[in-house]
């Protein structure tokens, strides 16, 4: 019996790790706006921090640490101007960790390695993909590397971001929120490298600091988007600015 075909729009990790779940049942074309090339040869800051249960899910998939991987043990939770610090530990909910603080592109890397030994069709440098409905199924014109092509598929799993051009073509409604805050997001390395997590209330935003290896955590500070200041400063100013936070 013939497969059907799943497209997936969107070669991130969303989209990579549907490929991976999806190919032995179906007949799975995964269309990348990137080249394949700039993902497997990328090394950015940007990170994710995954609860137990997605790690379980990765570990389901065979991903069963990444070189990036660090763990959060400890979360200390504080106010600006206080002394006061509620903490809270994995032990003390039976679990060794609260979190895992992975890179982007290690994640992606790794599944676009698996990705090369499975029959998924994988098709990088994608560009206007136009969607035309069939009697059964849909149609999908798009370019290549430049070259015109055409997929005929069953289904279609849009995972091409939050602007995604396929919910846009399909006129699925959307509704989005404004926080009227923008994230501020830098790497700091320091002296002592520890699994502890830190969130921290102040008057103008939540900033969190998060694990990394090798001397480094990742900070996420949010940011009325009026606050420009901040981000002006060089990094001797900045790191002033912190520690007075």
């Amino acid at each position: 019996m013939m497969k059907q075909t799943v497209v997936i729009v969107g070669g991130g990790i969303v989209g990579g790790l549907s490929a991976l779940g999806l190919h032995k049942r179906f007949r799975v074309v995964l269309l990348e706006q990137r080249p394949i090339l700039k993902i497997m040869g990328t090394s950015t800051s940007k990170m994710l921090v995954m609860n137990p249960k997605s790690i379980e899910i990765l570990n389901g998939f065979g991903f069963n640490t990444f070189e990036s991987q660090c763990s959060i043990t400890e979360v200390h939770v504080s106010l600006m101007n206080s002394t006061t610090i509620s903490r809270l530990k994995a032990k003390d909910y039976g679990r060794a960790y609260l979190g895992q603080n992975i890179a982007t592109h290690d994640m992606e890397q790794a599944i676009y390695r698996r990705l090369e030994g499975t029959d998924v069709l994988c098709l990088d440098d994608v560009q206007d993909i136009q969607l035309q409905k069939r009697p059964k199924g849909w149609q999908l014109d798009f370019k290549q590397k430049g070259l015109s092509k055409t997929e005929e598929v069953d289904f279609i799993i849009a995972s091409d971001g939050q602007n995604s051009d396929i919910r846009e073509q399909l006129n699925i409604p959307s509704k989005v929120c404004g926080a009227h805050h923008k994230a501020c997001v830098c790497l700091v390395e320091v002296d002592n490298p520890h699994h502890i997590a830190h969130e921290r209330f102040t008057e103008n935003g939540a900033l969190a600091l998060l694990p990394m290896n090798h001397h480094k955590m990742t900070l996420v500070w949010s940011l009325p988007n009026e606050s420009t200041a901040l981000m002006a400063l060089d990094d001797e100013a900045f790191m002033a600015t912190l520690k007075q936070t």
